[in-house]
């Protein structure tokens, strides 16, 4: 085993035994599916196959791909360094470098949400990010002053508040003559650095965001009308919570985006619908210099119209998504250890590990490939900071 191939053993293992799901549609990681990347750059044209439901919004791509043509793309080490690492991941590398720039500022846009620009298997920071009340919105998800019924209303209000202020900055905005953003970005093995990417890509992504979020953070009916709205904070801190009064609880079941699943994709394709209605009409504000906004609002109504009287003393009604959202509900979790291994442990219903817990010879390889990893790690690093950051 190459020392290469030793490290990549040891990070994998080493994150399947501390993995923090997060709330919202998976994006790309070790262990999940890049569902939000996928979804996103599906509506653009260039999604996985399963992914391309047409049509797609090629035009506002075009256009914004013409700005940044405009704007000119930085050449900046660190902004040329996430250029190189999202056309590898995404096989982009025959694109022309606006079109890859504008697809990386809406990818990294729509990752924003999750991650702020940590890596991945910075645990403390993407958990700290998921539990911040004031975030909640941002994913379709309730604050803890959420309750009851009043609750799926101001759920509702605040999330569309977050995509009616994005969009406002989106058509405000535009006509800039700089365009270009500094944002945070993590980068493997060298750590934190501010990339400049197109504002209007980047705020495109986060707006979209939650607008996914709204589809895997929401009970809705068979016509797609929002019943209720999930709770995460409240899912898995420790202590009773109360169906009545929180909502129902946050399910990983519907962070997930398998087209080969029925329920999947009758709502992933219902999301791409909306979504692209969304992008062609900020396409045609953007076209007309306009920032009268009442057409887009007009669709954000059908995308988060509440019918009122479905909740859990009823079953939501029957609906098919509450079944599914009860299929892996997030649970409570703590870290401890147990015979000397690792383990995520439920901490409320004591019901067993919520997470993976590694057998004794993944342990013996974790702990065998660790002096490896790490003198691999040590001896290039300089070596990979000189390569990712070269022009």
């Amino acid at each position: 085993m190459t020392r290469a191939m030793t490290l990549r053993l040891f990070l994998s293992l080493s994150l399947l035994t501390y993995a923090a799901p997060a709330p919202a549609f998976q994006i790309l990681s070790f262990v999940t599916e890049p569902c939000h990347e996928n979804i996103t750059l599906g509506l653009v044209g260039y999604g996985a196959p399963e992914f391309q439901i047409a049509p797609a919004s090629t035009s506002l791509l075009n256009r914004l791909v013409a700005k940044a043509a405009q704007q000119g793309v930085p050449n900046d080490p660190a902004t040329f360094a996430i250029l190189k690492e999202m056309s590898a991941r995404f096989h982009w590398n025959d694109l022309d470098l606006p079109t890859r720039y504008v697809l990386t500022s809406l990818v990294a846009g729509v990752r924003a949400p999750d991650t702020k620009g940590f890596a991945i298997l910075d645990i403390d920071h993407i958990r700290g990010n998921h539990l911040d009340d004031s975030a909640q919105a941002r994913h379709m998800l309730r604050k803890r002053t959420n309750d009851g019924a009043d609750g799926n209303v101001s759920a509702i209000a605040q999330t569309r508040s977050e995509v009616s202020g994005l969009m406002n900055s989106i058509l405000s905005n535009y006509g800039s003559p700089n365009l270009i953003r500094s944002q945070s970005w993590t980068f493997p093995f060298y750590g934190e650095q501010d990339v400049h990417l197109l504002s209007t890509a980047f705020d495109l992504g986060q707006l979209i965001h939650s607008v996914e979020d709204s589809y895997s953070h929401a009970i809705r009916d068979d016509q797609f009308k929002i019943l209720a709205v999930a709770n995460y904070i409240e899912a898995i801190k420790e202590g009773d919570k109360d169906d009545d009064r929180d909502g129902p609880p946050h399910s990983e079941r519907l962070d997930r985006c398998n087209m080969n699943d029925s329920f999947d994709s009758l709502r992933i394709r219902e999301l791409h619908r909306q979504a692209i209605r969304v992008f062609n009409e900020i396409d045609n504000l953007l076209a007309a210099n306009s920032q009268n906004n009442a057409t887009v609002e007009a669709i954000l109504d059908d995308i988060f119209a509440y019918t009122p009287g479905c909740n859990n003393s009823n079953d939501y009604c029957g609906s098919e998504w509450i079944q599914k959202s009860r299929e892996d509900i997030s649970k409570p979790y703590k870290l401890g250890l147990n015979c000397g291994l690792i383990k995520t442990v439920s901490a409320s219903n004591g019901d067993g590990p919520s997470a993976p817990t590694p057998a004794p010879l993944m342990m013996l390889i974790m702990l065998l490939s660790a002096p490896l990893a790490v003198s691999y790690f040590l001896r290039s690093r300089s070596r990979r900071e000189s390569a990712i950051l070269r022009n």
